[in-house]
């Protein structure tokens, strides 16, 4: 996350490449080895139970929650705390953002993603950050360090 390896990634001008350098950067994610210890006694013990699905939804009703898959069909229903983590790693927004693309002439790379400036800037008076600014911030873009990184980059510019 620090300078050291964002250097590296600055100095790929393909964005072809840094596409390639993004994806091979991302992490499953991780969480300490005591915490994976006791995670796992209590899916041993039937006690907690780990899925890796897409939920599209969760409904609310009688005290349990129905996960649901894009069928609709429920996936697991609990009635207790539920955890959940994820995200796609495909542009978001893109439903929305397609027309105003097309309507401003934005500039996108050929992974779909928006070519930006160092300061952030897509287009006039538009600036963006998180995953719409990765070509340009790196792997570090959908984090809290680089969501500081980017507001840095767009201050300094105005």
């Amino acid at each position: 996350m620090g300078p050291k390896r964002q250097r590296p990634f600055r100095a790929i001008t393909s964005y072809q490449k840094r596409r390639e350098a993004i994806i091979h950067a991302r992490y499953k994610g991780s969480i300490p080895p005591d915490l994976h210890k006791v995670l796992m006694n209590q899916v041993k013990k039937g006690l907690l139970r780990v899925m890796d699905v897409e939920v599209i939804s969760a409904v609310w009703r009688d005290g349990h929650i129905s996960l649901r898959d894009k069928n609709e069909k429920v996936i697991q229903q609990t009635g207790t705390i539920l955890l959940a983590t994820g995200f796609k790693s495909s542009m978001p927004g893109k439903d929305w953002l397609t027309p105003v693309i097309q309507s401003h002439d934005l500039r996108l790379a050929e992974c779909g993603y928006p070519i930006v400036s160092q300061s952030l800037q897509w287009g006039p008076g538009l600036y963006v950050t998180g995953a719409l600014a990765e070509l340009e911030m790196g792997p570090i873009s959908r984090n809290i360090s680089g969501a500081r990184q980017a507001a840095e980059r767009i201050v300094n510019s105005l």
